[in-house]
């Protein structure tokens, strides 16, 4: 569908097909997005570099390296030249982010949330911001502001979750990713984050709901299946694990974790 609509003659098509690209492979992202670095419209050659910052800059063959800058510098242009509004500072944010320039991306935030106060998205990438550089409080500032004017977004919840357990505050930590997961229901890391907080609180009727849940998202997923199948044992619950464990073999033949894992519950249940 998006290869489709990536080489579609309306450019409005392709440059919103860039817009949504899910999470892909580097190979993927710069096979996709890459050929329209050359587009003739200018829209959306600057949306082909935004898609590609998500790459390390080391990770963008040599191909794409000289188109790539020079799409920067128009989206740069772009930004610059309607800096009055809020989302033009948050692109010159990210873009400074983009290019190591903690400080200035910082400043150009900043100026986007006095622009639009209820702008979320600039205090979600000021939270981010901060966050890496270990200011957990001005990134928990940050976010609560966020949910302050817009109570049910569930990206806020999750990352503002995640925050307060670094933070060890581990019940609030709870209640933040459990509005995460029901805002985003198909979201399988969000689940699995819960679950193993779940676990590590003893919450163990919720902390099984929440990792099967994870599991059912993702039932290929090696890290899920092991989780959920070490939950089961350290509690005796070999039946349960092994189902898990026949699960992993099922869904990952070439792998021998299943196996294994079976035939150590073998052993255990002797």
């Amino acid at each position: 569908m998006f290869r489709h609509a990536l080489t579609n003659d309306r450019d409005l098509l392709r440059r919103t097909a860039l817009l949504y690209l899910p999470q892909l492979s580097a190979a993927e992202l710069m096979k996709l997005a890459g050929p329209l670095l050359d587009d003739p419209v200018k829209g959306v050659r600057i949306e082909a570099a935004r898609t590609l910052t998500r790459l390390p800059a080391d990770q963008l063959i040599e191909r794409y390296q000289e188109p790539f800058k020079a799409a920067l510098a128009e989206f740069e242009a772009t930004a610059l030249y309607s800096a009055d509004f809020a989302a033009s500072r948050q692109n010159l944010g990210a873009l400074a982010s983009y290019r190591g320039k903690p400080a200035e991306a910082e400043k150009q935030l900043k100026k986007a949330v006095a622009i639009n106060r209820d702008f979320y998205a600039a205090r979600m990438n000021l939270a981010v911001l901060y966050s890496r550089q270990g200011k957990n409080e001005l990134a928990e500032e940050q976010l609560r502001k966020a949910l302050a004017t817009h109570p049910d977004l569930p990206d806020v919840h999750y990352s503002l979750g995640l925050l307060l357990s670094e933070k060890k505050q581990y019940e609030a930590a709870v209640r933040h990713l459990a509005k995460a997961a029901a805002g985003l229901p198909d979201n399988a890391r969000i689940w699995y984050n819960l679950g193993q907080l779940l676990v590590f609180l003893s919450r163990d009727a919720e902390a099984e709901k929440a990792l099967q849940r994870t599991v059912a998202i993702d039932p290929a997923n090696l890290q899920y299946l092991q989780t959920l199948a070490r939950f089961y044992l350290s509690r005796g619950k070999f039946e349960q694990a092994e189902e898990v464990a026949e699960q992993m073999t099922s869904t990952n033949p070439a792998n021998p974790l299943g196996e294994q894992l079976r035939q150590y519950i073998n052993t255990l249940k002797k």
